[in-house]
Parts: C-alpha cells; structure tokens; sequence
C-alpha cells in the first residue's frame, strides 16, 4: 500500500528561535570570546613576567660579574702604582734629581701610559704636595689634599690612597676618573715625595663590558648620591634616564632612585622597562668604603618580542616533531604506497 510522507510536524510546531534567544545566544558567545581574550592575555602576561624573571636573574649575575672585575682591576692598578713607586729609576730620580734623569723617568712613563689604556697619566708631587712634573698637563697642577701629606694620613706604610671618582675634561669630553697615590718613603718613614696615577673609569668598564651577554646591553654607574659616572647617551632608550655623565639620577627618575636608595640589590619594574641594580664595593681603606651602583635595564617591548618569538620556536618545534612523527610512523607510510 501506498503511504504519502507527510512531514511529522507542521512548520508552525518546527524549531523556531525567538528574539530573545538569539539575543542570549550572542552574549553568552560575546562573554566567550571576552573570556578567551582575558584568560589569554593572562597567560601571555605570565609568561612575560617569567621571562622578565629570568632575565634579571641572569643581569643580576652578570653585575655581580662586572663588579668583581672591576674591584680585581683597582687592586691591579694599586699593585701597580707601588710597582713605579719602587721602581729603580724613580729611586735614582729621588736621590739625586737632574734634567736629566727627569726626561728619562717621563719617557719611561709615557711608554707605560701608551700602552695601557686606562691609564691617563703619572705625576710626581715633593714632599709638601706641590706638582714637580708629570706626563699630562689634563689633570692641572693643584697641590695635594693636606690630608693625605705626611703625618695627616690614616694609612699604613705600602698601601695605595685610592680618591673617589671625578671628572676632568679630556680633549673636551668629560672623563670620569679615580687617582691612587703611593707615598715615597726612605728608610725610616722619611717622605720624599708621593707618586700619583690616573686611571680612567669609562675605559676600564668598556674593556669589562664583554663579560655581559650582549654586547649591546646597558650597563650604567652612578654613585650613593645618583650622579652617573658611566653609560651615557646622547639618545638614551629610558626617556627619564641621565643623558650626559654628571647628571642626577634623582632628580631625573625619582621613583627608581628611591627603589636604589633603599637596598643593596634589587629589581624595578617601570613603565617602559625593567631594572636590575646592584651595590657594589671598589675599595675599602681606613672605614672609607668606595661604593657605586651598577644598573641594567631591559625595555617592556623587548620583553613582549622575546615572547612572541619563543612561542613562534615552540610552535614551529612542535610542527616538526609532528611532522617527522607522521613520516616515521607505519600506516602513514603505508598510505603514502597505496597512493603510489
């Protein structure tokens, strides 16, 4: 027998959608993408501040690196300085100074400071600290400070005076420097004189640089009062940073020289970048303590390319392993005959 199919609902009784629900159903997709949108931003922030903690563990060491360098280079150079201060031709100038012999002990300098780069220069003062000669005319001709002549010292009788850092123009650039001082003595504590060298700061953390990972990295010095000492530049990356050498890191970036100020070490996450700063100790002498700060920094954007590239190597690995998978697995090579 014939039956006719006829449709088991009317179309007035079929599925029908209603304003409302149309309306429901586009919020609650809307509050599913918002969700994946924020759980998203989550992670992608989570990973960012694991990359940032990863990096400033490492800049952290690498400054715990450099300022070590650095103290080992001041204890050279001290070692040094008493090396020309017992030297024998200094010795022969001393007992009976000429024209001469005086010539002779310049040249002999001059040779050292061409050769060693971070020394600028070698100076000889008599036994009331007055300027008798010396290989640059950079540093003046200024007395020493009373109180490192004679009896005023607080020092034994082989130690180096190491000075704080300065500044002094050198073919019209500022160059931040420290001078050591050795006093000459015969036997019997008597003063001859006082030998003095000058060694160039920037220099000295120029040839240290290459123990950080990047070349290209920032590497700052500034004293316990925020004036930098090292890392200048004319366009610097942190807007708010000191761009010329002297400048006050208080007063251009208060709140991360607040961050400095309260500790030895730390970590400052700015606006536009991340610090990672370190105190660090160059020379200790008679209860005066040298101390300076070696800051770094990694800009926010970076951070962000840094994880968009790593997520792009973890994606691109993955494609790899899946596809060496499905080359070396059975039935894909046995589907790969039957198509053949």
């Amino acid at each position: 027998m014939l039956k006719r199919n006829l449709p088991i609902l009317i179309h007035a009784q079929g599925l029908h959608w209603t304003h409302q629900r149309l309306l429901g159903l586009a919020s609650q997709l809307c509050m599913l993408a918002v969700a994946v949108i924020i759980v998203t931003s989550i992670i992608i922030t989570l990973g960012e501040r694991r990359l940032q903690e990863d990096w400033a563990t490492q800049r952290y060491a690498e400054l715990q690196a450099v300022g070590g360098l650095m103290a080992d280079r001041i204890s050279f150079q001290q070692f040094r300085t008493q090396m020309l201060a017992q030297s024998e031709v200094l010795e022969d100038y001393l007992e009976t100074p000429t024209t001469r012999k005086q010539a002779y002990l310049t040249k002999k300098w001059q040779v050292m400071v061409n050769n060693v780069p971070p020394l600028l220069g070698i100076a000889l003062f008599d036994t009331k600290g007055r300027f008798v000669f010396a290989t640059t005319d950079e540093f003046g001709q200024e007395s020493l400070p009373p109180s490192l002549l004679g009896s005023s010292r607080n020092m034994g009788d082989h130690e180096i005076y190491t000075s704080p850092l300065e500044f002094t123009p050198i073919d019209g650039i500022l160059e931040p420097y420290l001078y050591q001082l050795a006093w000459l003595e015969k036997e019997g504590h008597q003063i001859q004189g006082y030998l003095v060298t000058y060694n160039s700061v920037s220099k000295m953390v120029n040839s240290i640089k290459p123990a950080f990972s990047s070349q290209k990295a920032p590497l700052m010095m500034i004293d316990t009062q925020g004036l930098l000492y090292s890392g200048a530049k004319e366009k610097p990356e942190i807007s708010r940073f000191p761009r010329v050498l002297g400048d006050s890191l208080k007063q251009s970036y208060p709140a991360l020289w607040r961050k400095i100020a309260m500790s030895n070490f730390g970590q400052f996450h700015g606006e536009d970048a991340t610090f990672v700063y370190l105190k660090i100790e160059l020379v200790t002498q008679y209860e005066t303590r040298r101390e300076y700060f070696l800051i770094s920094y990694v800009r926010s954007g970076k951070i962000s390319s840094m994880a968009q590239y790593l997520n792009y190597c973890r994606r691109t690995a993955h494609s790899i392993r899946r596809t060496r998978h499905s080359i070396n697995s059975p039935i894909s090579f046995g589907s790969a005959l039957k198509t053949v």
